[in-house]
Formats: structure tokens, C-alpha cells, sequence
């Protein structure tokens, strides 16, 4: 059977399980596939969980997510809380992430990680109406 041609840009792409959504902004994953079966990528203004065993590729994702963020959002703030110390720097900046534009606000791991994640993400909804996009991953 022949496949029609497949436009991997967000509003064309729809899944098998889900219509893709006109109302929401999408970023790519990084892997065509992922994007039809998410219905567009990873949607914006969305909570998303990345469940999986250890080194099953989570950050990986969380790596992909950022750079095409940066893509799509080259000012656009990126914003890591880290929980259990997987984030390879040196990887990331071979996958051509701009490291230099993530913020680690746990990098001493020395507090209680949930602590500030409510002020964090209550600054940034105060930063919202400047139109500045983020992406906050914990």
C-alpha cells in the first residue's frame, strides 16, 4: 500500500488516537513518529509526564524538547529543575543544546526540590504577559 505524503509540520500532522488541536501550539519532539503519535509534539501551556526506567531516554527527550523550543523560541526561557542528577552536560552541548540558556535552580541539589517550584511557576505566569515563552521541566 502507498503512503501519502507525510507533512511533518504541526498543522498537518494528526494521529491515529487523537485530531490534532488548531488551538494549541506545538513543539516538536525530534522524532516524527512521537510527533503523530502525540497529535502535534509537545503541547505548549500543557502538562506533560515522561515516565520510564532509568536511562530508558527521558532526558534525552527533555534535551530534544529544549533545543527545538529554542528553535521555534530563540529567546525563550528554559528552565530545569533537576531531581536526581542525569543531566549529562556534555552530551547535551554535543546534541547542540545551547547550555549556556538553561537555568538549573537546583544544581546543589541542597533543598527540598517541590519547595520553590510554586514561586518558580507563578513568576513565570507573571512573566506570561510580557509574551515570553517558557519551557519548565521537573
Amino acid at each position: 500500500m502507498r503512503q501519502k505524503n507525510l507533512d511533518p509540520t504541526p498543522e498537518k500532522i494528526g494521529s491515529y488516537f487523537l485530531k490534532p488541536k488548531e488551538h494549541v501550539l506545538w513543539v516538536p519532539t525530534g522524532c516524527f513518529l512521537l510527533d503523530l503519535i502525540l497529535g502535534g509534539g509537545w503541547p505548549i501551556a500543557h502538562i506533560v509526564n515522561i515516565i520510564g526506567d532509568s536511562a530508558s531516554g527521558k532526558t534525552l527527550l527533555l534535551i530534544e524538547a529544549f533545543i527545538n523550543f529554542l528553535a521555534k523560541w530563540p529567546k525563550g526561557k528554559l528552565i530545569y529543575h533537576e531531581g536526581e542528577a542525569a543531566f549529562d552536560y556534555s552530551y547535551a552541548q554535543a546534541l547542540k543544546l545551547e547550555i549556556e540558556k538553561v537555568f538549573f535552580p537546583n544544581r546543589n541539589f541542597g533543598y527540598n526540590l517541590l519547595d520553590n517550584v510554586h514561586e518558580e511557576l507563578a513568576n513565570l505566569y507573571k512573566e506570561k504577559s510580557n509574551k515570553i515563552p517558557a519551557l519548565y521541566a521537573l
